[in-house]
Parts: structure tokens; C-alpha cells; sequence
């Protein structure tokens, strides 16, 4: 009888590592598909504060548009999207008080497994539109 089990595990002695390298594949793809989601979401929060942020400044100075897009790039400097990268478009750039103002920015979002979906970036955007308050300039 015992020499009966000593053949039997003899003969299992490489299923475990087998099933191991099976199974571990698809444990790193898995985390790493989450791990990438989690960096995509974390982008699209910075590309939405960007956004609001450039609408506020753009609600009180709607004719700068360098600074407009400066406050974008600013609420943007230390995260994970660089500021570079991020597109900016204001529309009713020089409105007049009680217009609205809207402020759209966008970033290519770079995936670190993207090439098994058939896409190595995702387009991201947000417009985040606000009204045109304070005084009117000269």
C-alpha cells in the first residue's frame, strides 16, 4: 500500500508546477489590468480637476488665454498626466460677463497593456463649462 502512494506522487511530482504557470499568467494579467485601470482613472481625475480648474480662472479672466491654459497646466503639474501632454481648448475665449466659457482638455492616455486590446492609448477628455462673472475689461 505504501509503495502503491510513492508511485502515485511520483507520478504528480511536475502537475503542481504545470498548473502553477497556468494559473500565474492569468493572476499577473489580471493584476496588471487593474493596476492600469486604476492609472487610467487616476488620469481622468487629473484631466477633470485641469479642466475645472482652467473654466474657474477662465470665469474671471475670460481674455487670457495664456493664463487659462496655464491654470490648467498648473492643476496638472504634479500628477501623473505631464502638463505637455495636455490639449487645451476654450471656447468663447474673450466673452462677455454672464456668457459662458467652457474649457476642454484632453490626453492620450498611454496603457502598459494595451497592445493585447489592439490600442496603446486611450482618448480622454472633459469640458467643464462656467459663467463669465466680474467686471468687463477696458
Amino acid at each position: 500500500m505504501v509503495g502503491k502512494l510513492v508511485q502515485i506522487r511520483r507520478e504528480e511530482r511536475g502537475a503542481s508546477l504545470v498548473e502553477l504557470a497556468l494559473v500565474l499568467f492569468l493572476l499577473v494579467l489580471l493584476v496588471v489590468g487593474i493596476a492600469d485601470v486604476g492609472r487610467a482613472f487616476n488620469s481622468y481625475m487629473v484631466i477633470v480637476n485641469a479642466s475645472r480648474e482652467g473654466a474657474r480662472y477662465a470665469s474671471r479672466f475670460p481674455h487670457d488665454n495664456g493664463g487659462i491654459t496655464g491654470a490648467v497646466r498648473a492643476e496638472a503639474a504634479n500628477s501623473s498626466v505631464p502638463p505637455g501632454d495636455i490639449g487645451i481648448v476654450v471656447d468663447n475665449l474673450g466673452g462677455k460677463s454672464g456668457q459662458e466659457i467652457s474649457v476642454t482638455a484632453t490626453y492620450d492616455f498611454p496603457t502598459l497593456f494595451g497592445s493585447i486590446l489592439g490600442t496603446t492609448t486611450i482618448p480622454m477628455n472633459n469640458t467643464t463649462r462656467m459663467v463669465i462673472f466680474g467686471v468687463e475689461p477696458d
